[in-house]
């Protein structure tokens, strides 16, 4: 593309399409790479939060259950 608007003098022309095409690229990429980690983000998030949970509603119930055996 380089050498196409150099020989017919669209050099600017030509840098202008060729920014645009990987402009578009980026675009793209970035997208997809969005899509892929969106939904193993949320799984993440939810295990940990579900770690959580169980760590604090576990001990609750083991000190419900001794007191009820005591």
């Amino acid at each position: 593309m380089l050498v196409t608007g150099e020989k017919t003098g669209q050099l600017p022309e030509m840098m202008k399409k060729v920014s645009d095409y990987y402009q578009e690229q980026h675009k793209n990429a970035v997208t997809r790479i969005k899509t892929f980690v969106e939904p193993i983000l949320i799984i993440f998030l939810t295990i940990v939060v579900g770690i959580i949970i169980l760590s604090v509603i576990l001990p609750m119930f083991n000190l419900y259950n001794s007191i009820q055996t005591a």
